[in-house]
């Protein structure tokens, strides 16, 4: 088997199957709050502030579509899982670890809907299809299934028995090996793309520490609050950029080397926040 049939069937696998019973399992369970709803809304203030930011280099620089896209969905998405959890929960213990599953809660539905359609969109823009029929492919996704039924279950407040748990959760396992799995097979810095590269990087954590800063004075944020916001505004590009990538054939060498380098650059600058923050 080559390593492009490799790449086809590793995101087949996370895409029909992996990362559907993650999306559901982890949103049919978080713990929705009326009086921290500011921190889902922080999370798409953020977002989308980058978002525009990402269209506005776009329009400026000329992007063609598959690369375009490919930084739309980078700069818009936050990776929370592998800084901020490890650092929040072991720094400000289970409290803030809390705070941050509701902002991850936001930043789920803004990913499995308007970011995803962006991939679809862009993908198929190079076949010269339009904004209906990248509808009607958007919504037969199943992650786009698993993302309302679990908010379905979450607000029905209908117990899941523990087998479909028990399973959904060993199906979900996987999901960050095998997301750092396709992470290897696609990575290559191509330094013809440095100045995208450090645009898109910019835009995620640049820009987005800005909207952070945005959010923190808009909604009064204070203590851990603030604290959640500031610090998984500065986050890396979310790995879902190369999943999404490698789904609707996007720019996916260009997606590897924006979801590592940000990486290294949001571990960076962490400790020099954290410092500020005290």
């Amino acid at each position: 088997m080559s390593k492009k049939d490799g790449e086809v069937i590793l995101t087949k696998i996370l895409f029909y199957v992996v990362i559907p019973a993650a999306i559901f399992l982890s949103i049919s369970q978080v713990q929705l709050s009326s009086d921290l709803i500011f921190l889902p809304l922080s999370n798409w203030g953020i977002s989308l502030i980058c978002l525009a930011a990402g269209f506005l280099y776009a329009k400026i620089t000329k992007l063609e579509n598959k690369t375009k896209g490919t930084l739309l969905m980078g700069v818009t998405m936050i990776n929370i899982q592998m800084v901020a959890y490890p650092f929040l929960k072991l720094i400000y213990g289970d409290e803030a670890f809390a705070r941050l599953i509701l902002f991850e809660f936001g930043a789920a539905c803004i990913a499995f809907t308007l970011v995803y359609f962006l991939a679809v969109y862009y993908g198929e823009a190079s076949e010269k299809k339009g904004i209906k029929e990248s509808l009607n492919k958007f919504v037969k996704i199943p992650l786009v299934w698993a993302l309302f039924l679990g908010i379905g279950v979450n607000l029905s407040s209908v117990t899941l028995p523990v087998f479909i748990k028990d399973l959904l959760d060993l199906i979900a396992k996987p999901l960050v090996p095998m997301l750092l799995i396709s992470l290897g097979l696609y990575f290559e810095l191509k330094f013809n793309k440095i100045k995208h590269l450090l645009a898109g990087i910019f835009i995620r954590i640049g820009v987005g520490f800005a909207a952070g800063l945005l959010m923190v004075t808009l909604f009064h944020l204070e203590g851990l609050n603030r604290i959640v916001v500031l610090v998984s505004s500065i986050m890396p590009i979310g790995y879902m950029t190369l999943a999404f990538s490698a789904k609707e054939k996007l720019d996916e060498e260009f997606a590897a080397s924006l979801v590592t380098t940000s990486v290294i650059v949001s571990i960076a600058l962490i400790p020099i926040l954290t410092f500020f923050l005290r």
